[in-house]
């Protein structure tokens, strides 16, 4: 059975990866910044937890824990993205101290989330509110690009908490939309996908090596989640 670490699993995206991927057979640990909320979360029952607080657990030690997983999965993140000190804190500083304990401890694949569209600085700089936020993302991207890792880079659009459907645009479609379609300030939903699909999502890239070194845009659409990664990628 595979060993899953993953990264912010008492999140509300998180929670939903560590159910996935547990209905899916894999050996799921999460990495908690809060063990008392682990507790309340029903999902958890039979999950394993370890309490690293990304902004205060060395890089060392994390890669020591992670030395005996599979895969690793980040999930954290960051819900008031105003609070730019937390962004850089956790959607930059946490994620790069993950990349760098993975290559320490010899863990190649990882599944990070991202945001649409983010390796495109026109698609998001004149939006005051997210600047920070998708520069972290798009920097973590590119660090992830140039590592060894057998990384897959998910890029949702806005998270909506409603029934997935397992259904996602092909990615031209998606990047399509983003340009024809969003707007920060008066389409935003435009883009927007179910955590429980980005969920999906995670644990079918895990299951599929096609998405290695791969970037998946994450959009609502009309095509099953395993047929774009099994022919679109």
């Amino acid at each position: 059975m595979s060993k899953v670490a993953v990264i912010g699993a008492t999140g509300k995206t998180g929670s939903l990866v560590v159910q996935s991927l547990t209905d899916a057979g894999f050996d799921v640990t999460g990495l908690v910044r809060n063990p008392a909320k682990a507790r309340t979360i029903e999902q958890f029952a039979n999950i394993n937890f370890e309490t690293f607080p990304l902004e205060s657990t060395s890089v060392s030690k994390i890669a020591l824990f992670l030395k005996d997983f599979d895969s690793v999965v980040f999930a954290a993140g960051v819900a008031d993205l105003s609070k730019h000190a937390d962004v850089i804190q956790i959607e930059l500083d946490g994620a790069m101290k993950i990349i760098e304990a993975c290559e320490q401890a010899g863990v190649k694949r990882v599944v990070f989330i991202s945001s649409i569209a983010a390796s495109d600085r026109d698609f998001w700089y004149d939006n005051d509110y997210t600047r920070v936020y998708y520069t972290a993302k798009r920097t973590i991207d590119k660090v992830l690009e140039r590592s060894m890792l057998d990384y897959t880079i998910v890029e949702p659009g806005p998270l909506v908490d409603e029934d997935g459907t397992g259904k996602i645009k092909i990615p031209k479609e998606a990047y399509q939309s983003a340009y024809e379609d969003f707007d920060f300030k008066e389409n935003y939903y435009a883009l927007k996908v179910p955590r429980k699909d980005v969920a999906k999502a995670i644990t079918l890239s895990l299951k599929n090596d096609k998405t290695i070194r791969k970037t998946l845009p994450l959009v609502q659409g009309d095509t099953p989640i395993e047929k774009v990664i099994e022919d679109c990628l």
